[in-house]
């Protein structure tokens, strides 16, 4: 569950082949050998006719004509293969969640570039003194207004609280009940047609599980780091979603 550059542009450019995973799955044995042109062809046709970007369980006849199974073997993950898929049609221009293709049109910001990742330390300063700092900071990364990724749930909940419009969420509580979040999310652009949105907020993905949570009360898990490859509803992972937003 992510705009694209410039809209697809014409063409398949070249592109390096990741290497298959092999796995045996006796009701999709005939995708074993499914082209990576076919399972991208099949996610731009599903993504058509959704007119945005297609979920893991969306992925089923007769909307697809492959399951997600595939992709995972593959490419790894079914996000990954998302991922692979926009970057070949809109030649390496990363994709934003929710939105339909047609009307992507942001650009992604190099952050590599950026001044604060220019002089970063590669070593840690060794010090005398083995008393732990009374504060610990995350990774730099200077995102509208703040500074570090975050190390806890709340610095999650305080990204995408920054970011949620733009991934296609309307939020209309939060609470410290489960789930955490609840709102709407773009679910047909074309029609201009929202659904719920139950959301959990997790430092990692895998604290779900950790929690005791129940999946089928929870339609999104937004976190900072996906550790949780199958997961069965949609993860979205803000350390990757920020790389893909300009900085305001």
């Amino acid at each position: 569950m992510r705009r694209i550059g410039d809209g697809f542009r014409e063409g398949f450019p070249k592109y390096e082949r990741l290497n298959m995973v092999e796995f045996e799955l006796k009701p999709y044995r005939k995708q074993q050998n499914t082209s990576d042109e076919e399972l991208f062809k099949n996610l731009e046709e599903v993504w058509t006719k959704l007119g945005r970007q297609p979920q893991y369980r969306e992925l089923r006849k007769p909307l697809s004509r492959y399951s997600p199974k595939p992709y995972n073997n593959r490419f790894g993950t079914f996000n990954r293969a998302l991922t692979e898929f926009v970057n070949l049609k809109n030649n390496k221009n990363p994709v934003v969640i929710n939105q339909p293709i047609e009307n992507a049109t942001q650009h992604v910001e190099d952050i590599s570039k950026r001044e604060i990742k220019q002089n970063i330390p590669t070593k840690p300063i060794s010090q005398n003194s083995n008393k732990k700092p009374l504060q610990i900071y995350g990774e730099p990364i200077d995102f509208r207004g703040l500074r570090h990724a975050p190390l806890n749930e709340q610095g999650v909940v305080f990204i995408f609280g920054k970011v949620c419009k733009e991934l296609g969420f309307q939020i209309e509580a939060i609470q410290t009940g489960f789930p955490d979040c609840k709102g709407k999310y773009l679910y047909d652009a074309k029609k201009n047609q929202w659904a719920d949105a139950l959301i959990e907020f997790e430092f990692k993905a895998a604290n779900f599980k950790d929690h005791g949570h129940d999946p089928t009360q929870c339609n999104f898990i937004v976190c900072w780091e996906n550790d949780w490859y199958d997961c069965p509803i949609t993860v979205i992972e803000l350390k990757t979603e920020i790389l893909k937003l300009a900085v305001r």
